[in-house]
């Protein structure tokens, strides 16, 4: 599982610095919508495993896999929303730090990524929501701390 999880963290890692890019040409407006999804996604997985260790009655362990699964990978879409001039967008809770630090945030992404990563692979051992909460708990942390960081 380990292995799945680093593959598909370096594709994505891959995938995401060439649509970067790609990118290159996507309206600012687009890339604050874009990212601001990304991170919608990622509040709604990481609610249903929250949600499944509040009622552990209503744990699914393969739902459970696939919000874990769901969480790393679409952490690896967050660089590619905050492309180089989308730092001045209107509705954005994004502080210019992110453009000033870049090799800061993306250090940043790259623990919740880290974090995403173990969490997966806690999910894939546990038989309860119990065995998991600690990851989760790690990943909150991460998300934490670059909220503090990077967002107003």
């Amino acid at each position: 599982m380990k292995f799945v999880a680093s593959f598909c963290l370096t594709s994505m890692l891959a995938f995401s610095a060439l649509a970067h890019e790609a990118h290159s040409e996507v309206k600012p407006e687009d890339a604050k919508d874009y990212r601001q999804g990304v991170f919608q996604t990622l509040k709604w997985n990481i609610g249903g495993l929250v949600a499944m260790a509040k009622n552990p009655d209503i744990f699914d362990k393969d739902h459970a896999n696939l919000l874990a699964q769901r969480l790393h990978l679409s952490g690896g879409m967050i660089l590619e929303g905050f492309t180089d001039d989308s730092d001045m967008v209107q509705g954005s809770d994004a502080k210019l730090e992110i453009w000033d630090d870049r090799p800061g945030f993306e250090a940043a992404v790259n623990n919740y990524l880290e974090k995403a990563g173990l969490l997966v692979d806690a999910v894939a051992k546990a038989e309860s929501p119990a065995a998991y909460m600690e990851q989760v708990k790690e990943l909150g942390g991460s998300c934490k701390a670059c909220h503090k960081k990077y967002r107003n």
